[in-house]
């Protein structure tokens, strides 16, 4: 059965015309009828441009940036730093977004370090943050319920930095989990709370040779196993690492290359598989990286090929566990800029989403996807000491097929 010709003309040209149209016109909210045509597709996911707030104008190193189950979003951070202090102290602060206004930022705790800190919201908009405490060199914890903030401590050594480098999830049925750096012993660690003790198991253990940070950062799978990547220290490369019911399998290494695995960042997919994206080699060689397995080995993607860029990446992956990173530039680069690249399904994007002047730089990049594929990224300005966030929406677009009942 064939088309008839000036049938098929029409089609033609009614397509395109409706390809070519304002995007506008295809949007959730247009009055178009069903009874007039056939199917709507999908064709495209249009950005909309950046939106930038400024959250507080003295921040210091550090942020964490986690999203509640309606895309609200809540950044712990450091600020209110007295270098004059000795030792030095700043305060842990927790600020959140209400509607379109940022609630005053709270002080949680004074005797907290311009260290690591990580945050994460449970399913009834409680906060849970994990935190370096200067006082005590403390791992700790803290929660915020019946209208008050509540601590632990995690783990502590007065001698040494426990827990400088943190990484806090929680589970499904939000108990928090921790990974992080035990600087005394030389470990990667991994503790839970049980409801009414910490519980501590060691990853890793190596001889920091190195003079960059071993950052670690954890995910949990939908059976709520842990799987943490980091960098090893000693051999100057990316492990990942993860436990299942029998137990911590060893640490892998996964980029071999010198200096690979720095600022990594872990996810875990639908089908419970670890996705990486984290900084691989030294100076002109290093590039943005991102690592994925695909259920029967691991495959490797360079996402920026500027070899300044890389630092501070963080990942989230949609819910079609796509992957988003936030990065900004090496320290020296001859332009800073915040950076975010992702894929769409068809291929990889970069995009500006702030440009520093006057030689200042990004720090602090914290990267999160809502349930609408919104982006979410909350970064430190050291030009400004200020502590920024920034988001995109995307609406979408789609075309309306005509009913074709003129057929010969």
């Amino acid at each position: 059965m064939n088309f008839n010709l000036k049938g098929l003309l029409f089609f033609s040209v009614l397509l395109l015309s409706l390809i070519f149209i304002p995007a506008q016109v295809f949007g959730m909210d247009n009055d178009l009828s069903k009874e007039d045509f056939e199917a709507k597709f999908d064709v495209l996911n249009t950005p909309r441009d950046w939106e930038t707030d400024v959250v507080d104008s003295d921040a210091g190193a550090s942020a964490s940036l986690a999203l509640s189950n309606s895309g609200q979003p809540g950044i712990s951070y450091i600020g209110d730093i007295d270098s004059s202090a000795i030792p030095p102290t700043a305060q842990l602060k927790y600020a959140k977004l209400s509607g379109s206004m940022w609630q005053p930022n709270r002080a949680i705790e004074v005797a907290a370090s311009n260290t690591d800190n990580s945050l994460q919201i449970d399913s009834s908009g409680k906060p849970h943050i994990s935190y370096y405490a200067h006082l005590g060199r403390a791992l700790r914890y803290i929660v915020f319920e019946n209208e008050e903030w509540k601590n632990s401590t995690v783990a502590e050594n007065s001698q040494k930095d426990t827990g400088i480098y943190n990484s806090l999830q929680l589970t499904s049925g939000g108990k928090p989990r921790i990974a992080y750096w035990d600087a005394v012993n030389g470990k990667v660690m991994y503790a839970r709370y049980t409801g009414t003790e910490w519980k501590r198991s060691k990853i890793f253990e190596m001889t920091c040779v190195e003079p960059f940070p071993p950052i670690v950062s954890l995910a949990l799978d939908s059976k709520n196993e842990p799987h943490v990547s980091f960098y090893d220290c000693e051999a100057s490369n990316l492990k990942y690492a993860y436990q299942d019911s029998s137990g911590w399998h060893p640490a892998e290494t996964i980029d071999s290359s010198f200096r690979s695995g720095l600022s990594s960042s872990i996810a875990i997919d639908s089908k419970n598989n670890p996705h990486i994206s984290y900084r691989s080699g030294q100076g002109a060689a290093g590039r943005l990286m991102y690592t994925f397995f695909n259920g029967s080995k691991w495959e490797f993607i360079q996402v920026d090929p500027d070899f300044w860029y890389g630092e501070h990446s963080s990942l989230a992956l949609d819910e079609k566990d796509r992957p988003h990173i936030g990065y900004t530039a090496l320290p020296g680069a001859p332009t800073h800029e915040m950076r975010v690249a992702f894929y769409d399904g068809y291929g990889w994007f970069r995009e500006s989403v702030d440009t520093a002047t006057n030689g200042a730089d990004y720090t602090a990049v914290s990267l999160q996807v809502d349930q609408n594929d919104h982006t979410h990224v909350a970064y430190i300005d050291n030009g400004s000491d200020q502590l920024k966030y920034a988001h995109r929406d995307i609406y979408r677009r789609y075309v309306y097929m005509p009913v074709i009942t003129n057929r010969d």
